[in-house]
């Protein structure tokens, strides 16, 4: 029996059907404050399209530097994302959910402050990648707003935004300096204890001396608000401080601001109340 073939155009061999590699693509969700970047727990998810990730045998892990080094910002402030949240970033904060999904989980970044909105670009390798051999840039970006005073807020306006973001950074520091304090305290050795411990008791007076460093900025730059909250108290403390630059008219400052911003809070949230009853 004769063997039947088929046929191409003018009874020519058909060519094989052409074949096209899928377009590998990258996509990106989150969307965050200026203060939510400061408290961190915020997550980054990137989910690939036509690839996977690297395989979680060890590969993975060695590449999660490269991941968060595509974490790249279109500004460039000091104390902005790609200094203070990019730099700073543990690798540990970055999970492969699935072979196509991977979640970042930021960390607190305490002295993550910014004057204007950021816009972060998220690359992906291709070292984190199974197949592609070019980075991809995923889409959409990123956008961190900067704080925004709003209507509700106490009469301190932007002052206490930034007060209130001066006591985030503060617990967060705090938080690590007591959990380094834990694990010295933990050491069996006597002489590396007592090292170890004395050089926490010095992270702490100059964690300290910091601390009242960017009070003491604050106030300098918000001294106009200061006035405006008419209180004789505070406005003395400020004067006193910005004068003599002493650690101890700092810390009344210090002590003052914290229980204005207090009253003012609670004002605020009994006003609330009041409204919603």
């Amino acid at each position: 029996m004769a063997q039947v073939t088929r046929l191409g155009l003018y009874g020519g061999p058909r060519a094989p059907y052409a074949t096209f590699a899928a377009v590998v693509t990258a996509s990106v969700t989150g969307s965050f404050t200026e203060a939510q970047i400061v408290a961190g727990s915020q997550e980054i998810t990137i989910t690939l399209v036509s690839d996977t990730w690297v395989a979680d045998d060890g590969t993975f892990a060695g590449i999660r530097q490269d991941i968060i080094d595509g974490l790249d910002s279109a500004q460039s402030e000091t104390l902005g994302w790609n200094n203070e949240v990019r730099d700073k970033e543990v690798v540990g904060s970055v999970v492969r959910t699935s072979d196509t999904v991977v979640t970042i989980t930021l960390t607190a970044s305490a002295s993550y402050d910014i004057t204007a909105d950021e816009t972060i670009t998220v690359t992906v390798p291709a070292s984190a990648m199974t197949s592609t051999a070019v980075p991809i840039t995923a889409t959409p970006t990123i956008g961190v707003s900067v704080v925004a005073v709003e209507d509700d807020q106490p009469s301190g306006g932007y002052l206490y935004v930034r007060y209130e973001q001066e006591q985030l950074r503060r617990e967060e520091e705090r938080r690590l300096r007591a959990r380094a304090l834990r694990k010295a305290k933990r050491i069996k050795d006597k002489l590396h204890r007592e090292l170890a411990l004395a050089e926490r008791k010095i992270d702490e007076e100059t964690a300290r001396k910091a601390e009242l460093a960017r009070i003491n900025r604050l106030v300098a730059d918000n001294q106009q608000a200061i006035i405006e909250l008419d209180n004789p108290v505070i406005i003395k403390a400020m004067n006193e401080a910005l004068e003599s630059q002493t650690f101890s008219r700092i810390e009344r400052l210090e002590r003052e601001l914290g229980k204005i911003y207090e009253e003012e809070m609670f004002l605020l949230e009994a006003t609330k109340i009041l409204v919603n009853q």
